[in-house]
């Protein structure tokens, strides 16, 4: 048994990712078609180190997810719980093991 299949049970939420598939010449991103995954949403503010260009110092997340599966997410794509967009990304963290990637952290807040 996997370690993720261990976690299913404490992953009540589904959220869909969204990537940015193209840009238009202003830069504005244009978002694909969306993917379901299986996942544990936690509203809880907390400082983090932010990923996005420009960002100076420490940022306050709203809260994170963590995705079952092992998704490539960029911070200009989108995640949203119930249609509802949870917010700028922030960070993403890749957690591995000695098997490799095992699940994909994604800290979100305002911008």
């Amino acid at each position: 048994m996997s370690f993720i299949t261990d976690l299913k049970d404490l992953m009540p939420n589904t959220v869909t990712h969204k990537p940015v598939t193209t840009r238009d010449q202003y830069g504005k991103p244009t978002l694909g078609s969306g993917t379901d995954y299986t996942a544990r949403v936690v509203y809880k503010a907390q400082r983090i180190s932010s990923q996005r260009q420009g960002a100076t110092g420490d940022v306050i997340a709203a809260g994170h997810v963590i995705l079952a599966g092992t998704p490539t997410i960029g911070l200009d794509d989108e995640i949203s719980e119930g249609g509802t967009a949870l917010g700028l990304i922030h960070r993403v963290d890749r957690l591995s093991d000695e098997s490799g990637v095992i699940y994909v952290k994604v800290y979100f807040g305002a911008g």
